[in-house]
């Protein structure tokens, strides 16, 4: 629309290509955020944490790849990068409504660990929005960093392997320095 195009918000297609990358990157986030929680300990502080991740994955796969990867990712994605993110966006900077969507995303998680995950998870799910001009790119995003969670093995390989473990922590600590020093961002937006 003619407001989205005076705020800068891009609204050309993206190729498949485009969106094969945010797989690859949002793969690599949430393996790497799983990494710094678990090398954190932040998960033992939390004990609505543990209850929460057994109540979660104490599902059969399948339903945890229906609900857990799919459904609720893109409920969320429509309510938060849709619906609040979108309508701030109008009115606020992306900065402000980038990271005001994401503090409530954050604290609707409920507890400690959730919250942090959820509020830099939050952040590039807006960073992608706003890249790829559509809500598409958001579910995307979340229903891999879900579904991938939800994959035992995942689970195990961060608990499990050091190299792994490492590896991936230093790649999301690269994607998120990305979003923050994106240039493309910050010169449309600043």
């Amino acid at each position: 629309s003619r407001k989205e195009k005076e705020l800068g918000i891009v609204t050309e297609k993206a190729s498949i290509w485009k969106y094969i990358a945010i797989i690859v990157m949002f793969a690599v986030m949430a393996l790497g955020l799983n990494n710094l929680i678990f090398l954190s300990d932040l998960s033992a502080a939390s004990e609505t944490y543990s209850d929460t991740m057994q109540t979660l994955y104490g599902q059969g796969f399948a339903v945890q790849i229906l609900v857990l990867g799919i459904l609720m990712p893109t409920c969320e994605e429509l309510v938060y990068r849709g619906l609040v993110y979108k309508r701030l966006r109008y009115t606020s900077p992306f900065w402000a409504a980038a990271l005001y969507s994401s503090l409530v995303f954050a604290f609707t998680h409920g507890n400690l660990v959730q919250g942090l995950y959820g509020f830099i998870m939050g952040m590039m799910f807006c960073y992608v929005y706003e890249k790829y001009g559509s809500v598409k790119a958001p579910i995307l995003a979340h229903i891999t960093v879900s579904g991938w969670n939800a994959v035992p093995m995942v689970r195990l390989v961060v608990q499990r392997s050091d190299a792994c473990r490492n590896f991936n922590s230093v790649m999301c600590i690269y994607y998120i320095k990305y979003l923050c020093y994106d240039s493309e961002i910050e010169h449309r937006y600043n």
